[in-house]
């Protein structure tokens, strides 16, 4: 059936290969995301047998992070660069991999992880469901209506980066599903795809208290390019109009500003009129790798006080399967075993909620909750238990995150 291991660097040439058919892009630049970027040691493959010697059929990158939640920084493992070549298609070695993938992120005791799925059904299999946005919002630069500039603007560099990065800190924790960055992230946020973007903030009391980064594109022919937005933050009320400005003297240059991030994103908020358009969308797909620790972890709103009884099946990570307790009190989870816990072979548990880990996910980022996971199909159970559940994961907005891995 084959051995799921890690590489060693003679592999990272056959992996390029993999990522140049899967993805469209060079080996040569493919070799260096997954050697330089990802790292050696955050690359996974199926062998279609045992030993090193054995041929690389699939792979996968691990990218260690974390994601907010109800203000709290909860880790998580990204997947990505998931790719099979076509003469290795259709045999089961990209589920197969993915289900080691998930035991091992388990065992290494992340409660989460998170992807962005070329093909749904792969991925639910292992137990990843739509659980959140990623939208691209275009904005025509013509007319913002913002005539207010920024002042006191710096150039960002090095030097300005732990500025940036503390700015980004409070900006993000507000919003369900941001990602906690790691080095990684922020090296895209600067450079991605050999292509540099340039980094502007604004200061407020001799500190930087909003920013952006940024790259025009080359127009395509047109007379103006788009401004492509890498990242956009702000600490205070006051700042986020002062970024919105900082935008705004991008106007005579380009056509368009492209930001990623909800199917509302808060800066469009600040603008006169509604004259911007979705450009892009993406559903990412999370998995709740350990049912206990991803409840604890995360942050709720104070004024919850409930629980609920969800008896939950998962194939692959056995430790998840049965009847657990959750319980929200004074902006803390906790989850336990049911009294009447047990394995899932017997009579459905009246009163409690039933599904498939998966269908756990979108009820944990508040993409759905229970009355609307029922309604289409996703989980189970009596008026009383889902009206229960309904309550436990509420007052955290729209999940969304704006960034790409």
């Amino acid at each position: 059936m084959g051995e799921y291991t890690k590489v060693v660097a003679m592999d990272v040439p056959v992996l390029a290969r993999f990522i140049s058919i899967a993805f469209g892009v060079k080996p040569d630049g493919a070799a260096k995301w997954l050697s330089e970027k990802l790292g050696v040691e955050n690359l996974r493959v199926m062998r279609d047998g045992a030993g090193d010697r054995a041929p690389i059929v699939s792979c996968l990158g691990r990218i260690p992070m974390a994601q907010w939640w109800g203000a709290r920084s909860v880790p998580m493992v990204g997947i990505a660069g998931v790719a099979t070549p076509p003469e290795h298609r259709g045999k089961g070695h990209a589920r197969r991999m993915m289900q080691h993938a998930v035991r091992e992120a388990a065992s290494d005791g992340f409660p989460i992880s998170v992807l962005y799925a070329s093909t749904q059904p792969l991925y639910r299999a292992v137990g990843f469901e739509q659980a959140g946005h990623r939208f691209v919002s275009k904005l025509p630069m013509q007319t913002l209506g913002i005539s207010e500039k920024a002042r006191d603007v710096v150039a960002i560099g090095d030097a300005e980066m732990p500025e940036v990065k503390a700015c980004y800190g409070v900006y993000a924790k507000h919003y369900a599903g941001m990602t906690d960055r790691t080095d990684y992230l922020w090296e895209r946020v600067r450079n991605r795809r050999d292509e540099t973007y340039h980094g502007f903030g604004v200061r407020e009391n001799g500190v930087i208290a909003g920013y952006l980064f940024a790259l025009t594109d080359g127009g395509g022919g047109r007379e103006r390019g788009d401004l492509l937005v890498s990242d956009i933050a702000w600490s205070t009320p006051s700042a986020a109009k002062k970024v919105l400005g900082l935008l705004a003297d991008f106007t005579t240059m380009t056509e368009h500003a492209l930001l990623a991030g909800s199917p509302l994103h808060p800066l469009a908020t600040l603008l006169p009129q509604q004259r911007f358009s979705i450009d892009l969308k993406e559903y990412w797909m999370l998995r709740i790798l350990r049912v206990p620790e991803a409840v604890a972890a995360r942050g709720y709103a104070k004024g919850i006080d409930a629980s609920a009884v969800f008896e939950i099946r998962d194939d692959i990570v056995q430790e998840n399967n049965g009847r657990w307790r959750v319980s929200v009190r004074n902006g803390v989870g906790v989850c336990e075993r049911s009294p009447d816990a047990g394995g899932t072979g017997g009579r459905p548990v009246r009163g409690a909620v039933r599904c498939d880990v998966r269908a756990f996910a979108p009820l944990y980022t508040g993409l759905y909750t229970a009355s609307q996971a029922r309604a289409i199909g996703l989980v189970e159970g009596d008026d009383d238990a889902v009206a229960a559940a309904d309550a436990l994961f509420t007052g955290q907005g729209t999940p969304w995150m704006a960034d790409f891995f």
